[in-house]
């Protein structure tokens, strides 16, 4: 439920900003998150290989060359090591970005998220629970631009809880390790 107020507000904060679309851009992406290390009421385990996906929406003011602000919603899956349980996150993150290197169609650029993540865990054949937290994200990633107004874009996310999550008083702590190639399209 938080989760989904903190989304609604944020949408409504990126429509309000202005009645031009100037300076806009929205990214799609998809990818995959890699084995991490896993703890689970104090046993350390690993995750296998899952997916992530992630939408987002930026806005890059005249005023601070190189600098876009925006939020992202993002969700991740993956299976845990030698067992038939699962995690998954859900996370909705206002970012700020830089981009610190352009030469002709390529750009890179490194971000820094802070936001909410609800991290869920299913146990096979029983106690299922979620439980959600404040959370932060840092990003590296590089675009090249295929037209005016579109890109490809590959990026590498690390995103984690400051917190462990609790389900039935058993401590959970999971970050994840994400790449993702997607489409970005301004205007």
């Amino acid at each position: 439920m938080k989760l989904k107020m903190l989304t609604a507000a944020g949408l409504t904060c990126l429509m309000a900003t202005g009645a031009t679309a100037q300076n806009w851009a929205i990214e799609g992406a998809v990818g995959g998150r890699f084995s991490n290390e896993f703890q689970y009421g104090g046993s350390d385990t690993d995750s296998d290989v899952g997916t992530m996906y992630s939408l987002g929406a930026y806005y890059a003011p005249d005023a601070t060359p190189g600098f876009e602000f925006g939020v992202d919603l993002s969700g991740s899956n993956a299976d845990i090591a030698d067992s038939n349980d699962k995690t998954s996150t859900r996370a909705a993150m206002a970012v700020a970005r830089y981009t610190f290197y352009q030469s002709g169609d390529f750009s890179a650029y490194g971000g820094l998220g802070l936001g909410y993540i609800e991290t869920s865990y299913d146990v096979s054949g029983g106690a299922n629970g979620s439980d959600s937290g404040l959370g932060g994200q840092v990003s590296i990633g590089a675009r090249y631009k295929l037209q005016d107004d579109l890109h490809l874009f590959g990026e590498y996310r690390h995103q984690r809880a400051f917190e462990s999550a609790n389900f039935n008083g058993t401590s959970m702590s999971s970050d994840s390790d994400n790449i993702l190639v997607g489409i970005r399209a301004s205007f």
